[in-house]
């Protein structure tokens, strides 16, 4: 009978690989980067007021974006946890994947909130400018 002790290890190179691969793309996507958050903030003239209600906002959502930012990372190890012990997509990893996507699911929709919040503090010319940061943002192509 043939051995399956590289089984586990390889499993384990792939996870790795993988993580490392979701890591850098969440690292590097755009509408998390400084360059956004800046071309934002110096496109608006925002004045004293808008300044300091959006620095709320945002130190608000830094606390948010941690806790669903450790959910995912605790889903992913579910996952990676599930791959392992089923060695196949079976039922295990397919409950660890929903999860894994209810996960950044939640994290999607609290940036959309907090992205809406911000706007609501901007006046009308400025939500027209935000409008289009956001859609060329979301979209890597300059609004119409």
């Amino acid at each position: 009978m043939m051995s399956r002790s590289w089984i586990a290890p390889v499993l384990l190179s792939l996870l790795a690989g993988l993580g490392g691969a979701i890591a850098g793309q969440r690292l590097a996507a755009p509408h998390s980067t400084p360059a956004m958050h800046d071309r934002l903030h110096d496109a608006l003239a925002l004045n004293a007021g808008q300044e300091k209600r959006i620095h709320q906002l945002e130190v608000a959502f830094a606390a948010t974006r941690t806790r669903h930012e450790a959910a995912i990372r605790a889903a992913d190890a579910r996952l990676a946890a599930a791959m392992v012990r089923e060695g196949r997509y079976g039922p295990g990893v397919v409950a660890a994947v929903d999860h894994v996507h209810s996960a950044m699911g939640a994290l999607q929709k609290a940036s959309i909130d907090h992205m809406f919040a911000m706007r609501a503090v901007l006046d009308p010319a400025q939500q027209t400018k935000f409008d289009r940061i956001i859609a060329e943002s979301l979209t890597d192509q300059p609004a119409r």
